[in-house]
């Protein structure tokens, strides 16, 4: 959208956000449009027609708004200055046609005019005039003024004449008065007028398909009926309008079978006190209740007056409809419309204009399954039904027709006639297919078994609805996962046995009674009730398992640690602080968690009482220094250490802003009370203060009575069936995701925590609310799936935990519900982003938190100490990002709540989700100094984005600033001319010419001898023509044997000449592995140096002119594979043309350079030695041995070469041989690539290389050689040498798993494209179409299975393999075919191959598990038959079984570090004194008896708790001693050391003489 042709901005109205709700969540084609047809007759000009409706185009603006919502958080209403006119005129095509075309089209809210204008020839003189729209933007009463006013330009246009166009009033003064209004009292008055009426009412059915097909039927009412109703309504001083309103209420009521009925009325309210409201296109439709109330003894006239009364009242408060009214929607199934536009002004202004209009027809599409529309056309009143054709039979239709007829023909006949009366009559009763329906429509049906009507009853309490049908969905009421949790708990009550995945999968009364029936012989025992112990009320108790863990937060030495929970929060109004005060202490004195002190880290009790507490008020008159004190007591207080002592756990200050005007600061530390007592304490609070009046009474059942309860609890089979699910992931689960932190969590100790925030209002909350009931989810599954996803796109991680945190309380007594505590547990949601899109991931998510809900008996804050325990996290927070939901009915009333924070111990990111207000309070809290806080900035707008956005069904994407950089970066292409030209070139090209052009000059010297040009073209010709004697034909495959030699670079050039592609093959490789090649390629010949010789000796040496082609292969090299088969990369000529002229452009390379070839001919940068120098008219020098550093030498002083290329492992054997005082100053540069480069390298080259610039290169053999470069002399602020930038005409990518962009920083999977991607592998299209995709964005892409990350600074890091794909010595290796090798040896049961610096060198270590008949030699001679000798492991070990990583999978790194050992006898007897003391104490805090000293000492079962005690002690006992210390010890022994070490540098020592 051009900017500069933006006329104005402006927000939707609620309406219009309800529509485009709608719209989006079901396609924006599809409902809330309309078409209104005008069938026309006349002699029409088509011109004037069309410049009539560009006219009016002109006048109106909401012909060139446009709904702008994809990239916002709000949407708005954009008016463009020029928009062309939607106009079309068609002969070809009946009216009929057109619509069933122009419906298929659609709307797009953000590209088109919403508004369109046709013109269908459909006889002589005869046309219709179709106005097709969308009701977002207008109605279908602003189309009628658009038509009128259209015709008189039409009329002034066809005569000649150019109309003066003045603007019309734009909409956005009706937006504007709109958002000045205050809507409170027109919602209280709504609601007060709906209230009771719970239940949905409709039409009910009779049919029972599902989706939504569009039917309509109509008929008239018969005039003399007509006149009789506006008799009717004339005599009782009532609309005609309220008469038929009060008719259709009585077959609602009918039908229903109920005396008080809903449904939705249509209207379009301009406001009369705004000046011009009715010359304003735009939408001022919206959708206001209607209730009938129908008993049976009620008077017809009696139910129309109070109807005429409602609408007259209704109007007053019409800035308030359905979509504004909390629940409203979900009772509303029906629609009622009374079309009112005076159809005689439009017929008027047609006819002026010489065009008769002889019928209209109006088409609408709306939501609802029915809809009755009434209007009133050239003296016909007519009435349709628009209905769904999968609910309604037309007979139903007919049937309707008959009944309303029939009662609008009994109340004119009749003076009086009742409600009962009207009613007897109506013959329509739904009938389902194939089955006569029960007395009641099914779908409409109460609980009538015992078991449904104990369910109802829960429903009804739960959900505060009354009287629900047994087919209603718990969660379209309203229900979530934290209700859900109620309801397991009240039917576990009532002795049910249901869980909460069975109410997730079956959410009606109906399945749900079925289900606690088909269990009744397993009916659980009903859920007991605890009696208070009012005798020992005042006694010590045990701390629960999350103030355990708060108080573990104390310790510094855990990361993000030092402090406990703590809740901070500043208000401000107008409080009477005395008036606070006592209202502070009625609430302490009913609640008894807050007069509860923590003895120790083991115990808590309830103090009788505490003294009133007095809040200090600081009155500062200045504003500037009251500011900044308010900073200073913010930081004071947000940044306090718990200190157990002092009571209360709560400090409240008031700052004086003015007369009775207080900002009230208040920090709570929530030990004693969690999220949901916090919102309970503030509320109990603001209740006292305002009735002061009411006594506060002491709250008999206590959180020490709840904890009694609880200990019962966990005796019984539940928790010791939630214990063992949760214990069965200790090994597995995946814990937290790689976000990319700032700071180290280790040294951020007691810091400050930040927050970042969003509200969604309550109309914004409840199309939320709307969506979710409407795709079966839950709120909480929605956020927290939003979270997860955001997390998942921000860490490159696509399996985690996160921590939710769920405030439980367990009906034990009729008291828990008011009382404050910390009944806080954690549940662990472990996600796998399965699905991209969120509504998929949020029906994954829903159900996680079902099943883990559900064994939510166990808390996980043990689960999390068990994981620290069993995998040795030592003080390493375990699941550090946490989703805290704490959605509820219950909030702290409306208070101003200007600021707020929390913070937590061991967490790095904490989402809450609150109700606030009626609207949804979303914030993320998280410690200063953790993240790069432009970093979390982004995250959290896309994570707001992706709520905003539900109804469309987001992905996360990167933003706008993020593409442009990724753009930038991959700006590598030359112009087109350029490209095309290269494109057009083969390898043959660059070497060809050579042989004349530098005849003289020497092109390869081998260790035996060295060709000039001119001698290697003969040789190459020579072999041309014995390979064409041998059979080889363009296309054809020839195998190379890769000898060290002149006579194998000349094989090469003639294959290609031959326009073959060459296959090199390595000397060393095994017979079995040549012969797979060979076939796989169906090889025609294999060339040695005996063939090269024997053409060089018998065939002509006549110049072969090249019949190779750019797009024809030129090599096919092989490569390590998965399957334990090797896979043939096939480079045509362009791709790799492409790689080689950009390297010779940027080094400068000419004839004198001297290039040393390292490579093996069946390794790529082969490829480019030999194609970069003979391009060039340079010397390749050949030598024999890369192994052999001497050689190396000798060959760069005698050659004075000046290009290097190689793996890094031969510049580190030839720089770690040289003496020290070793320069040269002839090599101009050195490549490295094939491996990591060690961060020192570059330097020890440079000492010795004087003149060369070293580069970094990587890429993949199946993307030409290299793909990407760094320069290494740019230092880089990383721990490895940078990956790098593109090469020319290349690019590079880091992608997630769903391809898209990651955002700067973010790991991801690299991928490279452009002009070096591979034509395939060899023979294999399945493994081609799994590595090479067609990227919608970027085209064709290779996926290297890499990991990297693009940095800010402008280059990507490399970051490893992603499976098990490693380099040895520049060769890619797939560890994965070893493994599948060593697997076919007999015995063999499980293998794992990793890659082990041993001796210096990396090599592979392979360690197995196997049976008996397990045999070394025999593996080893397997291997050795199918894998290349740099494949072959060097250490093969057999193990009992694998070390397992944080994350539950094999722990390849340990392998790595693993030094063979045998078992070591446990030790018994202490060494020294250290040991003696730590050993004792260990024994007496875990009840261990026999203590080994050599054992693990967390293998001994001593968890973060007990690690915490025995640190206390030992420095009770005198001991230097550190948590870091306990945990990097090991063992007891290890510990001792540890301080023996530590106290040796202070000259104190705690050890006996002689000891250690």
């Amino acid at each position: 959208m051009d900017k500069k042709n933006i006329e104005s901005i402006f927000p939707l109205t609620s309406i219009q956000k309800g529509l485009l709700f709608h719209a989006l969540k079901d396609g924006e084609a599809g409902g809330y449009t309309g078409r209104h047809c005008l069938y026309l007759k006349g002699n029409i000009d088509v011109e004037a027609f069309k410049k009539s409706i560009d006219r009016l185009n002109q006048k109106y603006d909401i012909f060139r708004t446009r709904i702008v919502y994809s990239t916002l958080e709000n949407p708005v209403q954009v008016v463009l200055k020029e928009s062309d006119t939607d106009f079309f005129y068609c002969e070809d095509k009946s009216e009929e046609e057109f619509l069933e075309e122009d419906g298929k089209r659609g709307f797009h809210f953000e590209k088109e005019n919403l508004i369109r204008v046709a013109l269908v020839k459909i006889a002589d003189k005869e046309y219709c005039n179709i106005w097709s729209f969308h009701h977002i933007l207008i109605d279908g009463y602003s189309i009628a003024i658009l038509a009128k006013d259209f015709f008189q330009i039409y009329d002034t246009i066809s005569k000649g004449q150019m109309p003066e166009t003045v603007p019309a009033p734009s909409y956005r003064r009706f937006v504007s008065w709109l958002e000045k209004q205050d809507i409170e009292p027109a919602r209280k008055y709504w609601e007060d007028y709906i209230s009771g009426e719970e239940q949905p009412c409709g039409l009910p059915g009779d049919l029972l398909g599902e989706g939504f097909e569009i039917a309509e039927t109509s008929f008239g009412i018969r005039q003399n009926l007509l006149e009789k109703i506006k008799e009717y309504a004339r005599a009782r001083a009532v609309t005609v309008n309220s008469v038929f309103q009060g008719a259709w209420g009585i077959l609602l009521s009918a039908y229903n079978r109920r005396s008080s009925i809903l449904f939705g009325n249509v209207m379009a309210v301009r406001p009369p006190q705004m000046k011009d409201a009715d010359k304003i296109a735009g939408m001022f439709s919206g959708t206001y209740p209607v209730r009938i109330k129908a008993g049976e003894g009620d008077v017809f006239s009696d139910i129309v007056k109070r109807a005429n009364e409602d609408f007259l009242n209704g109007m007053k408060y019409a800035i308030c409809s359905v979509s504004d009214l909390s629940g409203c929607a979900r009772r509303i199934k029906s629609l009622y419309i009374f079309e009112n536009f005076d159809l005689e002004v439009l017929f008027d202004s047609a006819k002026k204009a010489g065009v008769e209009i002889t019928g209209m027809k109006m088409y609408n599409h709306s939501s609802y399954d029915f809809s009755i529309s009434l209007a009133d056309n050239q003296g016909e009143f007519r009435v349709v039904f628009r209905y769904n054709a999968r609910k309604y039979s037309r007979e139903c239709m007919e049937k309707v027709e008959a009944d309303l007829l029939s009662v609008l023909r009994k109340i004119t006949e009749e003076k009086e006639v009742t409600a009962g009366d009207l009613k007897k009559d109506t013959g329509y009763v739904p009938v389902l297919q194939n089955q006569v329906r029960k007395e009641t429509s099914d779908t409409e049906r109460i609980a009538e078994t015992k078991t449904e009507r104990t369910i109802s009853k829960i429903f009804e309490e739960i959900l505060n609805i009354k009287e629900p049908r047994v087919r209603e969905d718990f969660f379209e009421l309203g229900g979530d996962s934290i209700k859900g949790m109620r309801f397991v708990a009240l039917c576990r009550k009532e002795g049910m046995d249901i869980n909460l995945k069975e109410l997730f999968s079956s959410p009606t009364i109906e399945e749900l009674a079925r289900i606690a029936e088909t269990k009744g012989g397993a009916r659980r025992e009903a859920a007991v009730r605890y009696e208070p112990d009012m005798e020992n009320v005042y006694e010590p108790f045990p701390l629960n398992d999350i103030q355990t863990a708060y108080l573990m937060g104390l310790n510094g030495e855990f990361e993000i640690g030092g402090f406990t929970t703590q809740y901070y929060t500043e208000i401000e109004g107008s409080y009477d602080i005395k008036k606070l005060e006592a209202a502070l202490q009625k609430v302490v004195e009913h609640q008894p968690a807050l007069r509860t002190v923590i003895k120790d880290y083991t115990a808590q009790q309830i103090l009788e009482d505490l003294p009133p507490y007095t809040i200090e008020i600081i009155d500062i008159p200045e504003e500037k220094n009251r500011k900044r004190a308010l900073a200073e007591h913010r930081e004071k207080m947000r940044t306090s250490v718990f200190d157990r002592t002092r009571m209360p756990y709560f400090t409240i200050k008031a700052f004086k802003l003015g007369e009775d005007a207080y900002r009230i600061c208040f920090l709570i530390e929530c030990l004693c009370v969690d999220g949901a007592g916090l919102m309970m304490m503030l509320s109990e609070l603001m209740g006292y203060y305002d009735h002061p009046e009411e006594e506060s009474s002491r709250i008999a059942f206590t959180f020490r009575d709840y904890q009694s309860a609880l200990a019962e609890e966990r005796k019984k089979e539940k928790y010791t069936r939630d214990r063992d699910y949760w214990m069965a992931k200790v090994d597995t689960l995946p814990l937290a995701p790689e976000v990319a932190l700032k700071g180290n969590p280790a040294n951020i100790k007691n810091p400050r925590f930040l927050r970042q925030e969003h509200f969604f209002g309550k109309e914004e909350y409840e199309t939320l609310q709307s969506f979710c009931r409407k795709n079966k989810i839950t709120m909480a599954a929605l956020l927290c799936a939003a979270y997860t996803q955001t997390l998942a796109f921000w860490s490159g991680s696509q399996e985690f935990s996160v921590s939710m945190t769920v405030f439980e309380r367990n009906l034990y007594h009729e008291d828990v519900p008011k009382l404050i505590g910390d009944f806080t547990k954690l549940i662990v949601v472990d996600t796998q982003t399965e699905h991209e899109d969120l509504i998929s991931q949020t029906k994954v998510m829903g159900g996680k938190i079902a099943e883990a809900l559900e064994h939510s008996d166990y808390n996980c804050v043990n689960l999390i100490k068990e994981i620290a325990l069993k995998r040795r996290l030592g003080t390493k927070a375990v699941l550090p990002y946490v989703f805290t939901c704490a959605l509820s009915e219950h909030g702290a009333g409306q208070i101003n709540q200007v600021y707020g924070i929390s913070r937590t111990p061991q967490v790095y990111l904490d989402c809450q989700v609150t109700n606030r207000n009626g609207g949804l309070f979303v914030n993320w809290d998280y410690p200063e100094g953790l993240y790069d806080e432009r970093m979390l900035e982004k995250m959290f707008r896309q994570y707001i984005r992706l709520i905003a956005q539900a109804g469309e069904n987001p992905t996360a994407s990167v933003d706008e600033e993020t593409e442009r950089f990724i753009e930038t970066y991959n700006h590598t292409f030359m112009r087109e001319e350029e490209r095309a030209k290269r494109h057009s070139q083969t390898l043959c090209d660059l070497f060809a010419p050579s042989f004349e052009t530098y005849a003289r000059r020497i092109a390869v010297k081998d260790f035996e001898k060295e060709w000039d040009y001119r001698t290697l073209g003969q040789a190459v010709y020579r072999i041309c023509a014995k390979l064409k004697k041998d059979g080889v034909k363009p296309g054809d495959c020839v195998g190379i044997t890769g000898e060290r030699k002149a006579e194998t670079v000349a094989a090469i050039l003639a294959v290609l000449l031959c326009g073959a592609a060459y296959v090199p093959i390595n000397e060393e490789y095994p017979r079995d592995r040549v012969a797979y090649i060979m076939k796989k390629t169906d090889g025609k010949v294999k060339t040695d140096a005996a063939y090269v010789r024997e053409a060089m000796a018998k065939e002509p040496g006549n110049v072969f002119e090249s019949q190779a082609k750019p797009d024809e292969l030129a090599y096919i090299i092989f490569t390590s594979g998965t399957t334990g088969k090797p896979k043939g990369v096939a480079i045509d000529h362009k791709s790799a043309l492409n790689t080689i002229l950009d390297i010779n452009e940027r080094c400068g390379i000419n004839e004198k350079d001297v290039f040393l070839c390292l490579a093996e001919f069946g390794f790529d940068l082969s490829v480019y030695d030999l194609f970069g120098a003979l391009a060039a008219g340079s010397k390749l020098c050949i030598v024999r041995d890369q192994r052999n550093p001497e050689e190396i030498r000798k060959t760069i002083e005698e050659n004075g070469v000046t290009f290097w290329n190689s793996v890094p492992a031969v510049m580190q054997m030839v720089t770690g041989v040289v003496e020290d005082g070793f320069v040269n100053k002839t090599i101009k540069n050195v490549y490295l690539s094939g491996d990591w480069i060690p961060v020192n390298l570059p330097d020890k080259i440079r000492n010795h290389f004087v003149n060369a610039r070293v580069t970094s290169l990587g890429g993949a053999t199946e993307a030409s050689i290299w793909s990407i470069y760094y320069p290494t002399e740019r230092k880089a602020d990383i721990s490895s040498v940078p990956y790098g930038m593109p090469l020319k005409n290349q690019t590079i990518h880091i992608l997630n798993k769903w391809r898209k962009a990651c955002p700067i920083g973010v790991r991801g999977e690299i991928y490279i494209g452009g002009d070096g991607v591979a034509a395939c592998y060899y023979g294999d299209k399945e493994k081609t179409d799994a590595s090479f995709v067609e990227h919608p964005q970027y085209g064709r892409l290779y996926k290297t299975g890499d990991y990297g990350k693009l940095r800010e600074e402008g280059f990507v890091e490399f970051l490893g393999r992603i499976d098990s794909q490693v380099k040895i010595r520049g060769y890619r290796i797939e560890l994965g075919e070893i493994e599948s090798c060593a697997l076919e040896a007999e015995g063999v049961q499980r293998a794992v191959a990793v890659t082990k610096n041993t001796g210096g060198s990396e090599g592979i270590a392979l360690y197995v598990q196997c049976g008996d008949s397990f045999n070394e030699t025999e593996v080893r001679s397997l291997l050795q038959k199918q894998l290349p000798d740099y494949m072959l492991p060097s250490v093969i070990e057999k193990m009992d079984r694998f070390p397992v990583t944080a994350n539950g999978k094999i722990d390849r790194n340990k392998l790595k570090n693993r030094q063979s050992q045998g078992v070591q006898p446990a030790r018994t007897e202490p060494a020294n004194k250290a040991e003696r003391d730590i050993g004792r104490m260990l024994s007496q805090t875990s009840g261990i008896r026999q203590v080994d000293y050599e054992k693990s000492f967390f293998e001994m079962g001593i968890d973060s708790l007990k690690a915490v005690v025995i640190l206390n002690n030992l420095k009770k006992a005198g001991y230097d001693i550190s948590l870091t210390d306990l945990y990097s010890g090991g063992s007891i022994a290890g510990i001792a050391r540890a301080l023996y070490q530590k106290e040796e540098t202070t000259g104190h020592s705690e050890f006996d003489d002689g000891e250690l």
